[in-house]
């Protein structure tokens, strides 16, 4: 009797043509000497900027983040803005490098968010998942703020100035004053996202603020409040 081995045969197959999680790195070239004959993006002396980096991760891929200190971050535009999702299986994970210690910086005059992971305003159905931020430090512009500022007090949702408000992780479902609040349930919302080993310090509204979402882990967080 002859033997078959085509079941084996198509295990092999689909073993081999699985798809392969991709390792990515953005911020300052190791050693602050970039290389551009090496890959960009996927090797640490020739790195992606921050959002070019997240823009390039997929379903179990990591996205380590060099050591420096990252500015920029505008009352409108923070510095990572995160609206793709990983698995249950393959998450996606921002990190950063081994030995290194990368620190996110509000500017002065304040960012509303360093890291927005969010659900999409112009498509609802569109909304992060499976995401984890791990071993990055996070700085607010609690230093530059005057408590007696009456721009404190004389704030509108319209006017509300980032200086007062910045947050350095915002994980959020549709805005807060969308019109369409009262339809929540009916639109994706962040879920299954996890911060873990952060240094947080010196917000005027949050650390890490979490809004319409669920699933959410934060754990091994270092808070520092400087006065």
């Amino acid at each position: 009797m002859k033997k078959r081995f085509f079941p084996l045969l198509i295990l092999c197959i689909t073993a081999f043509t699985s798809t392969q999680a991709t390792m990515y790195y953005a911020g300052t070239p190791l050693s602050n000497t970039r290389d551009s004959s090496k890959p960009l993006g996927k090797h640490p002396i020739n790195p992606y900027g921050l959002q070019t980096g997240v823009n390039a991760t997929n379903a179990g891929d990591t996205l380590f983040i060099m050591g420096g200190t990252y500015t920029g971050a505008t009352d409108t535009s923070p510095l990572m803005r995160i609206n793709k999702s990983g698995t249950s299986a393959d998450p996606i994970v921002i990190i950063n490098y081994p030995g290194h210690t990368p620190v996110l910086k509000s500017a002065a005059t304040g960012s509303w968010s360093l890291i927005k992971i969010h659900t999409s305003e112009s498509n609802k159905t569109v909304n992060p998942a499976y995401i984890t931020i791990k071993g990055l430090t996070l700085q607010g512009n609690n230093g530059s703020v005057n408590p007696t500022d009456p721009a404190i007090e004389s704030q509108t949702k319209a006017t509300a100035p980032a200086k007062f408000n910045g947050v350095g992780i915002l994980i959020t479902g549709p805005f807060a004053w969308d019109p369409e609040i009262d339809g929540l349930d009916k639109y994706n919302i962040p879920h299954h996202i996890t911060v873990v080993d952060c240094n947080v310090s010196d917000f005027p509204s949050a650390g890490i603020s979490v809004m319409r979402a669920d699933y959410i882990t934060i754990a091994g967080i270092h808070i520092m409040v400087h006065q």
